[in-house]
């Protein structure tokens, strides 16, 4: 009778062991998939707190010297040579442009230049000078090739995010936005609303579509597409509109449930994931449970 202790010994320890990795590949499937979530909301509460020093440095700016940032930045914009653009996401190009392009809206002396705020996708994205892979991992940047965004007629500033980046959300929700929508530019102490005119795809090397118009007032928000391809760019271009107050009746229509297919295939993606793992949990248990059943019949526990 001393084998059934051994065999009853050996057969336990198997079933811990298979508890035990079934827990292993819950946990690690369940971080897998938590890691988007918990990443992008780190990554939101640091852009939140850019934005909030930034508006902070304004506040307690003197207005004369806001005038006189200002004033510079339109300087700024008036000098421009009409250089050839070249996309953000290439890396390797550039051309000579006004030598104090990272001193200007530079008021908190961190490259931030102002930020950018879209209801409709739920955005809050702080605006910084250039578009270096660190910049555009952390926020907006500005292509510096156009003008700085403080508005006027024939200026086109364009400003390039990053998509589907697993750290942060950034401009992943972009292709969610439709022609009517508003969107606004906070530069120093003013606030610049935009309405979205047109929405359109081209291939990165197609950038004449980027250039200014002499009698319009206009901005370009670029990322890459289609989402995870990253093989054309997606144009959202809005147009200078009289300020509308964000908690508006006007603005709030914007804000809507996330309807384009990658919001989609990201929640289906981890619905389908959380499922897998939960059930390969329970099918470990169900084993381990059946297991025990069998040697309680057979007078083994």
């Amino acid at each position: 009778m001393a084998s059934i202790p051994r065999k009853h010994s050996t057969s336990s320890v198997k079933d811990r062991l298979t508890t035990l990795l079934a827990v292993l590949l819950v946990v690690c499937g369940a971080t897998v998939f938590a890691y988007p979530t918990v990443s992008n909301l780190l990554a939101s509460r640091k852009q939140t707190e850019v934005v909030e020093s930034y508006r902070n440095s304004v506040t307690k700016t003197d207005k004369a010297k806001l005038r006189a940032e200002w004033g510079a930045a339109k300087t700024y914009n008036e000098n421009l040579n009409g250089d050839p653009l070249h996309d953000p996401f290439v890396s390797g190009s550039g051309y000579v442009l006004p030598t104090n392009y990272a001193s200007v809206l530079n008021v908190n002396h961190d490259g931030v230049m102002g930020y950018l705020d879209i209801k409709r996708i739920s955005l809050r994205l702080p605006i910084y000078h250039g578009v270096s892979e660190d910049v555009l991992s952390r926020g907006v940047g500005h292509l510096r090739q156009t003008a700085l965004p403080i508005g006027g007629k024939g200026s086109r500033p364009v400003l390039a995010g990053h998509r589907g980046l697993p750290s942060a959300e950034l401009f992943t929700r972009l292709g969610e936005m439709r022609k009517g929508d508003l969107f606004w530019i906070d530069v120093l102490d003013r606030k610049l609303t935009y309405k979205v005119v047109d929405i359109s795809v081209i291939e990165p090397e197609d950038l004449d579509e980027l250039k200014a118009d002499p009698d319009r007032d206009l901005v370009t928000l670029l990322t890459c597409t289609p989402y995870g391809k990253n093989t054309h760019r997606l144009l959202v271009t809005g147009e200078r509109t009289a300020y509308v107050p964000e908690d508006s009746a006007k603005a709030g229509k914007a804000t809507m449930i996330p309807d384009s297919m990658d919001w989609w295939v990201r929640a289906g993606l981890l619905a389908g994931g959380v499922t897998l793992f939960a059930s390969l949990g329970a099918l470990a248990w169900w084993k381990r449970r059946k297991a025990r059943d069998m040697r309680v019949r057979q007078g083994f526990a």
